[in-house]
């Protein structure tokens, strides 16, 4: 009677059928059916704390994979604005005026139109000396770097 007022109360319908199902096959005791009822009650509660420990687990590693994408923007990078290495959008040449032209937000050596002007200057001399190499006439000139 106590037996199937236990089995009848329990909030484990898995455990209930299956205590039902054994119980009308072979007659158990009430002892047995108590033994049964904290055995499978134990193994949730270890299967809970091992859930919670995979939970715990996959949390910290989101956390480090957070951690690592945010180092990864805090690499140092050689500026094309001054030459120097930091962070992004660390540059102390960000909001300064260049000495070479009216440039903005770079320092005169690393402006890029003074590299254009050389290599437009090497250009003219490249093709002047194959113009000289065609023809006779022969051109005497300065070339003069800013």
């Amino acid at each position: 009677m106590f037996r199937d007022k236990l089995i009848q109360v329990l909030f484990d319908k898995a455990l209930q059928e299956r205590l039902i199902r054994e119980t009308s096959k072979k007659a158990r005791a009430l002892q047995e059916v108590v033994s049964e009822c904290k055995t499978a009650e134990n193994s949730k509660v270890q299967a809970s704390v091992m859930n919670e420990k995979l939970t715990v687990n996959a949390l910290k590693n989101f956390k480090n994979y957070r951690k690592q994408s945010i180092n990864y923007q805090k690499n140092e990078f050689n500026c094309k604005q001054c030459g120097k290495k930091h962070e992004k959008k660390k540059c102390l040449a960000f909001g300064t005026q260049c000495r070479n032209r009216d440039g903005r937000n770079h320092w005169a050596k690393m402006c890029r139109t003074q590299s254009k002007r050389k290599n437009m200057a090497a250009r003219r001399v490249k093709a002047m000396e194959e113009n000289s190499e065609n023809s006779d006439t022969i051109y005497i000139g300065e070339l003069k770097s800013q």
